[in-house]
């Protein structure tokens, strides 16, 4: 089988076996949360309950009604408001609102530095038209393949005949 081929399947595999894990990755867009998770990396997000989350804890959560998804670390938290207080790493302030516990994704459990961009690339329209033809093409290939060896086979047959 085409090496390719076997690369393209075992990402996929791989993707597919984390979400079914219950995590998620997310690419990292800005520096806020730098160093920990630098512009570009890919965070592995593992979903935990909102109640699980202890004060310096790293937290992913929906930030609004566009859907914008934000990873930042809990500085404060009210049980009773069913809210966190969050900062980035490298930000000097409290971000502006709070983020209720219905609003979050999870907790970040690794994070695989530049893959961000491969992944953001890849979830591009350009990027997606582009891995699909190299899927139809490695595909095309192992059928050409199959049926050249099995035309081989077959002279090989009736020249032995």
């Amino acid at each position: 089988m085409n090496s390719g081929v076997v690369l393209v399947v075992l990402i996929a595999g791989v993707l597919v076996s984390l979400r079914g894990l219950g995590i998620t990755p997310y690419a990292v867009l800005s520096g806020s949360m730098a160093p920990t998770y630098p512009v570009g990396s890919l965070i592995l997000v593992q979903k935990e309950k909102a109640q699980d989350f202890q004060v310096d804890d790293p937290v992913t959560f929906v930030l609004d009604q566009s859907l914008t998804v934000v990873t930042h670390r809990i500085v404060e938290i009210d049980r009773d408001k069913q809210s966190f207080i969050t900062r980035g790493d490298a930000n000097n302030v409290n971000d502006g609102t709070p983020v209720y516990f219905e609003n979050v994704i999870g907790k970040p459990i690794a994070v695989l530095p530049f893959l961000g961009y491969v992944m953001r690339w890849v979830s591009s329209p350009a990027g997606m038209i582009i891995v699909l033809g190299v899927v139809v093409f490695l595909i095309g290939s192992l059928v050409i393949d199959g049926i050249l060896e099995h035309k081989k086979k077959e002279n090989l047959k009736h020249e032995k005949a």
